[in-house]
């Protein structure tokens, strides 16, 4: 399972990070790893940087606690499902089919998903996405950068989606993602 978690993450990473300090990627392997078994809360420097076989002068050289490390991989991991993405400035020009793409590219990351978003980090994922997708909308449509309905609009189909899909799990997964892609599109009433 952990091995899964560090191939998701570090597939990602190597396309962005090459060179990145052993130290660094040791010390991020093994938060995944005591992860997958604890809760955020529960995980300490000393624990990590033990596991890591780092020192702590180490860790707090890239990061100040445990919870910004999270962040960060958390943040790479909803980077790394726009990036995998086909064509994202289908968020513009095809709602619908951007919104598909996007739940469909989490399915083959569902483990780290499930490992770095679960217990008291489980609302950060709709978060993460909120955060993400409107960086990609506003780097392409930068004349909307601080208009209400643009932001609102994008957050509640953001929000909307990520609730419709985990709360209405009796359902086949991919006819879920069908119909709330089609529901994503159907309700645009700005103009991008």
């Amino acid at each position: 399972m952990t091995n899964d978690l560090n191939t998701a993450l570090t597939g990602a990473k190597k396309k962005r990070k090459r060179g990145e300090p052993k130290a660094k990627r040791r010390m991020r392997e093994a938060f995944l790893q005591i992860r997958a078994h604890k809760d955020l809360e529960e995980i300490t420097v000393t624990e990590l940087c033990r596991r890591a076989d780092i020192n702590k002068s180490t860790f707090y050289g890239y990061y100040h606690n445990i919870y910004e490390l999270s962040d960060a991989l958390q943040s790479e991991v909803i980077q790394q499902i726009i990036d995998s993405m086909d064509d994202p400035s289908e968020i513009c020009t095809d709602v619908s089919s951007f919104a598909y793409r996007m739940l469909a590219n989490c399915r083959p990351n569902h483990e780290i998903i499930q490992t770095l978003f679960s217990g008291s980090q489980s609302n950060k994922l709709p978060e993460k996405m909120d955060e993400v997708i409107k960086k990609l909308f506003y780097s392409i449509k930068p004349q909307h950068l601080g208009d209400l309905h643009h932001a609102v609009m994008l957050s509640y189909k953001i929000y909307g989606s990520y609730y419709a899909y985990i709360m209405n799990t009796g359902f086949d997964p991919e006819e879920r993602m069908r119909y709330i892609a089609e529901l994503d599109g159907s309700f645009a009433t700005h103009d991008v």
